[in-house]
């Protein structure tokens, strides 16, 4: 999984400046395993004639606060949605956030989020398409 995760991290990293490249593979799916284990989440791998063409995995969040409804305060957070380049554009991202969104649901989750890059255009397409549309804006200044 971390050849996966290195894909993903070389093609964020011409994205975004602050993005490490694939030799920050390993430490990240370390980060992963650890958050997955600690917040009740999963992985879910997507398989294809016995290789692993793509991988998701998501965590359960608790917003804390009144300004939350009740029915939405637990809710799924995607961590990670992975496709290998070669099975892009066969529908895996997507069957992988479906199975997600299922599960999520089957735990009576109030939402599912997600985090994307700004200038990741075809993600964003994938998620929009999908019905994922803005919650709240991230905003930076590099200094």
């Amino acid at each position: 999984m971390t050849g996966l995760i290195g894909e993903l991290n070389d093609a964020e990293s011409q994205i975004e400046p602050n993005r490490a490249d694939a030799s920050a593979a390993a430490a990240h799916f370390g980060w992963l395993q650890d958050h997955v284990e600690r917040h009740d989440g999963e992985w879910l791998v997507a398989e294809r004639q016995g290789w692993i063409a793509g991988v998701g995995c998501y965590i359960v969040e608790e917003a804390n606060g009144a300004y939350i409804r009740p029915p939405f305060r637990r809710y799924a957070m995607i961590l990670d949605v992975s496709v290998t380049a070669d099975a892009r554009g066969q529908g895996i991202g997507r069957q992988l956030i479906q199975e997600i969104e299922d599960r999520a649901g089957e735990r009576r989750l109030g939402e599912v989020r997600l985090g994307v890059l700004g200038g990741n255009a075809n993600a964003i397409r994938l998620y929009e398409e999908l019905g994922y549309g803005d919650y709240e804006r991230v905003m930076r200044k590099l200094l």
